[in-house]
């Protein structure tokens, strides 16, 4: 199941053109700055998106002009493990695990510090289940034990589903920001 959906919603976002996606995307950040997990957010971790997800760029500078300080994933292939690290402008990245653009910088951040973590992913339900891209990577780190920021799942409204497709290990996202909404999700 959980291989059909994701192929499904790959074949999906890969129709959509670069205006649909640009306009989706700023109509999502729009609502995403209107709610109280980003106002109150003093440090977020901001996936670094790719040409067919949710575009990130702007949520990255807007976080920077606001004085938030901004995290990125850098994936450990060998531990199978995500560490965020601080970006403080766009030349601290470079393509990395996939092409994704990932932090170059050195240490890892405090857990603990982290208030927002925006959260991609191919689909989400309303109860804030979550379908990766299979890695397991954003599962295995929302799941530590250091960690108790505000999760956000960020995505076009046409991945919002019915119902995702979950396992024991599987990780829900809090809220979640499309290009229609904002919401808080309930299990």
């Amino acid at each position: 199941m959980k291989t059909d959906l994701r192929s499904t919603m790959r074949s999906r976002l890969r129709a959509t053109t670069p205006a649909e996606r640009a306009a989706a995307s700023g109509a999502l950040v729009r609502h995403l700055f209107e709610s109280t997990a980003w106002r109150d957010a003093r440090v977020v971790l901001v996936f670094l998106s790719l040409p067919h997800e949710v575009d990130t760029t702007s949520l990255v500078d807007a976080a920077w002009s606001g004085g938030k300080r901004v995290l990125a994933p850098r994936i450990d292939v060998p531990s199978r493990a995500l560490e965020p690290v601080e970006i403080k402008r766009w030349s601290d990245c470079l393509p990395g695990y996939r092409g994704i653009l990932e932090p170059t910088g050195v240490g890892s951040v405090a857990l603990e510090s982290i208030d927002l973590v925006l959260v991609p992913g191919l689909a989400f339900d309303l109860t804030g289940r979550r379908l990766g891209q299979g890695g397991g990577f954003y599962d295995r780190f929302l799941a530590r034990k250091n960690l108790a920021a505000m999760t956000c799942g960020l995505c076009f409204q046409f991945q919002v589903v019915d119902e995702v497709p979950c396992e024991p290990h599987d990780r829900r996202v809090d809220v979640l920001a499309t290009d229609k909404r904002f919401r808080h999700c309930s299990p």
